[in-house]
């Protein structure tokens, strides 16, 4: 009986993570990805945001550089940034802050998410450290806020960063 209740109770615990942990993680981020992104607009999305109206208008039109051995959000650079990219379940994404992938405008059931690691900045110094991809722009994250970021125009000047600067 007491074997029993043993196997039953490690099953209880171990197939939650097994039938949730639909994560998987990914080598590098996509081609696409790397280059200058504008911060467009937040994205109407419930929940309790951890940011304030003026902060939000500050990250509205905040430049976002991501490159393999630079990246830049504003004034801030993250020199050498490590990047995870993992594509995540929709059970997964709203686990993280109890929105669904179709409120941040991601049709279907997965999304790419990539993660800037840099332990000296939070994602309210460094906005645009947690990305996830769109089909044709990407979307930031800043304390359960969603941001929609386009592509920057070629010449756009505040999107100049260490790397570019030299070609």
């Amino acid at each position: 009986m007491l074997k029993t209740f043993v196997q039953f109770m490690l099953v209880m615990i171990i197939c939650p993570f097994a039938l949730s942990g639909q994560t998987k993680e990914i080598a590098n981020p996509p081609s696409w990805f790397w280059g200058c992104w504008v911060v467009s607009k937040p994205l109407p999305t419930p929940g309790i945001s951890g940011i304030s109206p003026d902060q939000v208008k500050a990250i509205i039109g905040a430049r976002i550089v991501y490159q393999p051995k630079h990246a830049r959000s504003g004034h801030r650079v993250a020199p050498s940034p490590e990047y995870t990219v993992t594509v995540l379940s929709g059970q997964d994404f709203l686990s993280l802050g109890y929105v669904r992938l179709n409120q941040i405008g991601i049709d279907g059931d997965k999304v790419t998410r990539i993660q800037l690691i840099n332990p000296q900045l939070s994602d309210l110094e460094f906005p645009g450290n947690d990305v996830f991809l769109r089909k044709a722009d990407i979307v930031i994250e800043v304390e359960n806020t969603y941001f929609a970021a386009r592509r920057a125009k070629v010449q756009d000047v505040g999107c100049k960063s260490e790397e570019t600067e030299g070609k």
